[in-house]
């Protein structure tokens, strides 16, 4: 009779850890979810603000075309950025949050990863930064060059926003690679303090 109690007791003292653990990585996992839906969202409503916007620039000259998406495209980058600092600031508070009721990481460790997290957005902020410069500098060269025809002008456009797409994609590409280089030798660090 008392093997059975004491081996209730162990899986009952067993479970709870687990199930602790279970719950953190839900929450991380809901937030994560809800941090995506937010974006999608975001990025739908501005694809549709985006198309209609394009409707209003039919009738008008080339000249009045650039000038209208030059306006329209400093509109959207302080948008932008507001949108961009807002989700910045909620995932830090996330991260925040997580790291103070991780036991495991050392404050060194934690502090270390904070510090990655701001290095990280500092380089996005700065590199979504030099992408608007090219863009507006791109689309002044179209406003001022009288001798492009709409579709010259509309095929440039194309190709601009296909070279800066491959720019994002390698950047971010090359970051996501960074951060996860970061993560693994932050657990291989964190499984041989665990050993000693």
């Amino acid at each position: 009779m008392n093997k059975k109690v004491l081996t209730l007791i162990m899986v009952g003292l067993l479970a709870v850890p687990v199930l602790s653990w279970a719950e953190k990585d839900e929450a991380s996992k809901g937030h994560r979810k809800e941090m995506k839906a937010k974006v999608a969202a975001h990025r739908q409503e501005k694809k549709e603000e985006n198309k209609a916007f394009r409707e209003t620039l039919k009738d008008k000259t080339p000249q009045e075309r650039a000038q209208a998406m030059l306006e329209h495209r400093k509109a959207e980058h302080q948008e932008q950025i507001a949108f961009q600092e807002n989700n910045y600031n909620e995932r830090l508070t996330h991260l925040k949050e997580n790291l103070a009721n991780n036991k495991k990481l050392s404050e060194e460790q934690k502090s270390e990863l904070l510090s990655s997290f701001e290095k990280n957005h500092q380089e996005n902020v700065a590199f979504r930064e030099n992408q608007y410069q090219e863009n507006i500098s791109f689309i002044e060269s179209l406003a001022n060059n009288p001798n492009l025809t709409q579709e010259q002008a509309r095929e440039a456009m194309k190709a601009h926003r296909q070279e800066q797409k491959s720019e994002n994609q390698e950047f971010f590409k090359s970051q996501r690679k960074e951060v996860k280089s970061k993560r693994d030798q932050m657990r291989s660090q964190v499984k041989d303090d665990n050993k000693d």
